[in-house]
């Protein structure tokens, strides 16, 4: 659409009036773009407007049921955005985020086969996690830049966490149930590690600060360990860490990896690069050892999220995947149209008549 501007007065005129139709500007490569409030073209001052034009569908993911030697299996729902699945500690439930129609905490129960929304304020309610009890699920609220937790059965209110003016993500709640590790954008614009306290005055405090991006971090069962992913190394990479420390840092990926996932019995840490799931046995005593990494999973995995989108139940014997929809694994083309503003002159001109 474009309408008349006026830059002296600040004010516009007339009606506005199509200038581009037939386009589907609503998603985009990641496919969140209408939740973003993102533009998918762009008008250069010589006149040049480039653009992309998908299909809504590109949008849309599913999630997979997949153990190790079979052929995964879709869950009977809706199409939609789906991120970040959490199991509850018990695993009878998942709790992940449902972009679509806004971007809120649902609670998946795998009994009922029943999906229920648990977030209900505008903005951004996303990246669940567990309290180690599953009475609670604690989420990142960006739209209200706070940090809320509530209960997981839905009988009672949201309770604030903190505050945080940059944009962060709750990863993982520590087995004592005394610290959430999150990420937030630093001064630098790049990711940190911190700390939430979870008693007293929540008062968070930073753990991994540097000059490299540091993300998703996750407690090892016996929260003596944080894996986490590092960029020191020129790409992204897991890395474990003693905790609280001081103590031994030690590197688990080789060729890439990010969003470490901890089985419950401390004995495997799984992560993603390149659309696999890679698994590794550890020994982490009484120092940290890592065996040789091993495919666990290969397929379209939906890595526009900024926690795992995978979860391993806590048997160990299953998991669930975020799967690309077939329609999102081709990019949608970038268009390029030559001295569009004779054609938007044009319109004005038509406009006016």
């Amino acid at each position: 659409m474009m309408v008349q501007f006026n830059p002296e007065t600040l004010t516009v005129s007339g009606n506005a009036i199509p200038v581009m139709q037939a386009l589907d500007l609503r998603s985009g490569f990641s496919g969140f773009s209408a939740q973003y409030a993102a533009s998918q073209y762009d008008v250069s001052r010589a006149g040049t407007l480039i653009y992309i034009r998908s299909n809504q569908q590109s949008t849309e993911n599913k999630l997979v049921w997949a153990e190790h030697d079979a052929k995964p299996q879709p869950f009977q729902l809706n199409p939609n955005v789906y991120e970040s699945p959490r199991f509850s500690p018990d695993g009878k439930q998942i709790a992940l985020t449902v972009r679509l129609p806004d971007i809120d905490v649902w609670i998946y129960d795998l009994d009922r086969g029943a999906l229920r929304r648990i977030t209900f304020a505008p903005g951004e309610d996303e990246l669940p996690v567990w309290s180690p009890d599953g009475k609670r699920i604690a989420f990142a609220s960006n739209g209200r830049q706070q940090a809320f937790v509530l209960p997981a059965d839905g009988s009672g209110q949201e309770e604030s966490l903190m505050r945080n003016d940059t944009h962060f993500h709750l990863q993982s709640w520590s087995p004592d149930g005394k610290l959430i590790a999150f990420e937030r954008l630093g001064s630098s614009g790049r990711w940190e590690v911190w700390m939430l306290p979870m008693e007293g005055e929540h008062k968070p405090y930073p753990y991994v600060q540097g000059p490299f991006q540091e993300r998703h971090p996750a407690f090892s069962p016996d929260g003596k360990w944080l894996a986490y992913s590092s960029g020191e190394s020129g790409r992204e990479e897991v890395y474990v860490q003693r905790f609280p420390g001081p103590g031994e840092k030690v590197q688990v990926s080789t060729e890439g990896g990010a969003y470490p996932v901890w089985s419950r019995d401390g004995l495997r840490l799984i992560y993603e690069s390149s659309d696999t799931l890679w698994a590794v046995d550890v020994i982490n005593s009484p120092t940290f050892r890592v065996g040789k990494a091993h495919v666990l999973y290969q397929g379209q995995i939906w890595n526009d999220a900024a926690g795992p989108n995978y979860a391993l139940s806590p048997d160990g014997k299953r998991f669930v995947v975020v799967e690309r929809s077939k329609e999102a694994v081709e990019s949608p083309a970038i268009n390029v149209v030559l001295n569009w503003s004779e054609e938007l002159l044009r319109l004005a001109g038509s406009a006016s008549e």
